[in-house]
């Protein structure tokens, strides 16, 4: 199909077909981007992009065919964004802003300088080629377009209907983890980029000295993202076992296990490393191209390091013509982790520009185990943790974090030790094939691939300074919040970069955007909760929830009959909070049989939570009253997984949640217990019409505006306390008074008053005969005098009278002899 055309009419025909299928559909209020680099003024020009927004396909085509005509380079972004400005003032195209998409899309570059340095292919065709060659060897479906960009090869893959940014990210970060496990040369910094830009077709490449055409090379039909979603994820398991816990982010784990990786890592913040990254920084010229500018500032700031702003601003002081602090602020401010931009763009334009780096410790070859413990530890110090207590290792992903490592992690690391020192050898063997030292190499080597002694590696390198923490050292701090794009500072509002040194495992199911709004979900609470006081506790509540605190020891039950919405509320709470929610069986809070002495699974699992919750409670069903107590007191709990040796013990975390139709009873009715409980009413029915049953689902979109919620609940928490309202006290009190079988039957049967008394027995014949009519079951005569007693109705010196209490009239079948 030739689709070439110098005829203006049909080339708009041409790109409108090709928008609509890689585009998500126009939506008032938001709006497409299209990109152009501004013109240089001189050779040491550096320039960003110059962004147009359109509100349709059309004033899309128009712009970039605009731009075309003015001999411009003519990109465009693939989301849909929520329109938003620059610290300039100009239309911005930042990744938190894109609010829809509708394709995958791979860049892959071409030309002798990629190729021999390992990014890309020398010719068009290698790189063709090579893509069909991975998505047979994947049984991905075909693409919807071939672009041939003039430098190089994009690969679209437009989706039949719309996805968000999360389910994109997740997509896309697999694709670019396979992509590297298998060894295909893309692009890794825009196939995993949301904000990414592309050239459009039918435009001019205008970086050669003749401009070439940016053409479709192949036109095919859309594919179904749920299909190219499951493919996906059937190549990344291929790759990158996940473990349980961490579902979300072994997705985008470590995208190989091989040495090559290491350079891609931010390195700690020691006064060594900070020099290292000044070496590499001064071999860069600060007067190179905007890119290269722009990426290097990217790649300092990677790093999460204190100094790393200042360390980017000097560096581009060193080109005073063009360095301006408001432009500098803008990219500085601009830096998106997910974006592909890490340390080791750093590395590599350093390297690129003659930077050499500093001899690794050199090895005599006569410490055998000890010795190779060592260098594994040099090599994969802050990749690799070792943590007995969870019987595996975790691995550092730069966008994710600490997380489980997929099976065999270490045993793979120390084979690409292995792979190291047998190059060593064989350099020495060929400088000195008959040295000592290069006999005593050889003779390692050997000796080190045996599987026992790569073992014995593993196990010297856990001793090395920095390779093993214990497990209570993860997820320790309450007032750090894991979300997908960083580490939120509770306190303080801020996003931290993800480091080594932030020993954060678990993630919220949304990222941090400070814009993000929930319309949709603040109509649901204003239709379900009337009340603004009690919609104004619920909000404290959630906030409170993404903490690690347990100040409060307080368990809330929402409660209402169905169709109420309270299951929606605490569903969407626990999904927004991903690993550190937890659902639990009812039967953990209600009485039942239990061996002390045996496994406690359900216990354990609540390791590191901060908001655990039941649904569906059933009628008559009795609350644990002490253990409810133990749960939100605050003290240690222990417990211990089946055919564990030991138990573990730990700090809770976690806030209660015990949703339900129907109020389980309470025995306990003192202060300790009551002042536990607050009873939150659910008590508007939704009109069986207005029922949306994919309304969960429908919030999932607004999760980044509902942690904000949340945070403003915080904020105000932290301020002054969760505000309990009078609604929700008033309930609570109520709840009580249901649950106060002693108290109903002194109303009933007794009169009370300071010269009344009563035989012991004659008050507890009366008490059993009441609950027999009444339909409880009593409880013993020393449990009953307790309760009168805590009423202040007490036991006298006989020890058979109670004082203060009698009763109402006499009745010869309790009255006692």
């Amino acid at each position: 199909m030739a689709l070439e055309t110098d005829d203006n009419s049909d080339r708009r025909h041409i790109l409108s077909t090709f928008f609509a299928d890689v585009l998500p559909a126009p939506v008032e209020g938001e709006v497409f981007v299209a990109a152009s680099p501004y013109r240089k003024q001189s050779s040491n020009d550096r320039r960003a992009m110059k962004h147009v927004i359109a509100a349709t396909h059309t004033e899309l085509v128009i712009a970039l065919l605009a731009a075309g005509a003015n001999g411009q380079d003519s990109y465009f972004a693939l989301g849909r964004y929520e329109p938003h400005t620059t610290m300039g003032g100009a239309p911005g195209r930042r990744g938190g802003y894109v609010r829809a998409l509708k394709a995958m899309w791979v860049d892959i570059d071409c030309g002798a300088e990629k190729a021999a340095a390992g990014q890309g292919y020398a010719k068009k065709r290698d790189a063709i080629a090579a893509i069909f060659e991975f998505m047979t060897s994947y049984s991905l479906p075909e693409p919807t377009y071939v672009i041939d960009s003039g430098g190089g090869i994009h690969i679209y893959w437009a989706l039949e209907s719309e996805i968000t940014p999360d389910e994109w990210k997740r997509a896309a970060d697999m694709l670019k983890a396979v992509a590297a496990a298998h060894g295909f040369l893309a692009d890794p910094a825009r196939t995993a980029d949301v904000a990414s830009v592309m050239r459009a077709p039918l435009t001019l490449n205008h970086k050669f000295e003749t401009a070439r055409e940016v053409k479709i090379k192949l036109a095919g039909v859309p594919v179904q993202f749920a299909t190219l979603a499951e493919v996906l994820a059937a190549a990344h398991a291929k790759h990158f076992a996940p473990q349980p816990g961490n579902a979300q982010f072994m997705q985008s784990a470590m995208p190989g296990n091989t040495l090559s990786n290491v350079r891609d890592r931010p390195p700690p913040e020691t006064a060594e490393e900070v020099s290292r990254v000044e070496a590499m920084l001064a071999a860069i010229p600060a007067h190179c191209d905007y890119e290269i500018w722009r990426d290097v500032v990217w790649a300092t700031a990677s790093t999460g390091w204190r100094c790393a702003k200042d360390l980017a601003r000097k560096w581009s002081e060193s080109a005073p013509e063009r360095f301006t602090e408001g432009g500098f602020l803008a990219v500085w401010e601009s830096f998106d982790r997910a974006g592909g931009i890490g340390f080791g763009t750093l590395v590599y334009h350093a390297n690129q520009n003659g930077y050499r780096s500093p001899k690794p410790e050199r090895f005599d070859w006569t410490g055998a185990d000890v010795e190779n413990g060592r260098r594994f530890a040099n090599a994969f110090r802050g990749l690799i943790l070792f943590v007995p207590e969870a019987g595996n290792e975790f691995v550092f992903d730069q966008n994710a974090g600490w997380l489980y490592a997929p099976p065999g992690m270490a045993d793979s690391a120390a084979k690409a030790i292995r792979d190291q020192m047998h190059e060593e050898a064989t350099e020495l063997y060929r400088d000195s094939p008959d040295s000592p030292v290069t006999k005593r190499a050889m003779a390692e080597v050997k000796r080190v691939s045996k599987a026992v002694n790569l073992r014995a590696m593993i196990q010297m390198a856990m001793s090395e300074p920095g390779m093993t923490r214990s497990l209570n050292e993860f997820d320790a701090d309450p007032l750090r919040l894991g979300v997908m794009n960083g580490v939120l500072d509770l306190e303080r509002l801020v996003l931290l970069p993800v480091s080594p040194t932030l020993l954060v495992t678990k993630r919220c199911n949304v990222a941090f955007d400070p814009a993000a709004t929930c319309p949709q979900w603040e109509k649901f609470l204003n239709d379900v909760q009337p009340g603004a006081a009690v919609r104004e506790f619920l909000q404290r509540w959630a906030g409170y929830c993404l903490t690690g605190l347990v100040r409060e020891q307080k368990l809330i039950f929402p409660h209402g009959g169905g169709a109420n919405g309270k299951s929606v509320f605490v569903e969407t709470l626990a999904w927004l909070m991903g690993d550190y929610a937890r659902k639990v069986a009812t039967e953990m809070f209600m009485q039942h049989q239990r061996n002390p002495q045996g496994p406690s699974p359900d216990i354990v699992s609540l390791k590191g939570m901060r908001f655990v919750y039941a649904n569906e409670t059933e009628e008559g069903r009795k609350l644990a009253d002490a253990r409810i107590k133990d749960m939100t007191g605050g003290d240690t709990l222990t417990g211990r997984v089946p055919y564990a040796k030991t138990d573990i013990t730990f700090a809770p975390t976690y806030k209660l949640a015990l949703v339900g139709n129907h109020k389980p009873e309470i025995s306990d009715t003192s202060h300790g217990m009551w002042r536990r409980i607050l009873m939150v009413l659910f008590e508007v029915t939704i009109p069986e019409g207005q029922r949306d049953g994919k309304l969960l689902e429908k919030l999932k979109y607004e999760g980044a505006g509902i942690l904000n919620w949340a945070l403003l609940g915080l904020r105000k928490y932290l301020k002054d306390g969760l505000a309990i309202p009078k609604e929700i006290e008033a309930a609570t009190t109520t709840y009580r008074d249901e649950q106060d079988i002693v108290g109903e039957w002194i109303r009933e049967c007794c009169a009370t008053g300071p010269s009344l008394k009563m035989k012991k027995d004659e008050a507890y014949l009366s008490y059993q005969m009441w609950c027999d009519r009444s339909g409880h079951r009593p409880m013993a005569k020393g449990r009953l005098t307790h309760r009168l007693s805590d009423r202040n109705y007490r036991l006298q010196p006989d020890k058979r009278t109670i004082g203060g209490i009698a009763l109402k009239q006499a009745d010869p079948a309790t009255a006692a002899p």
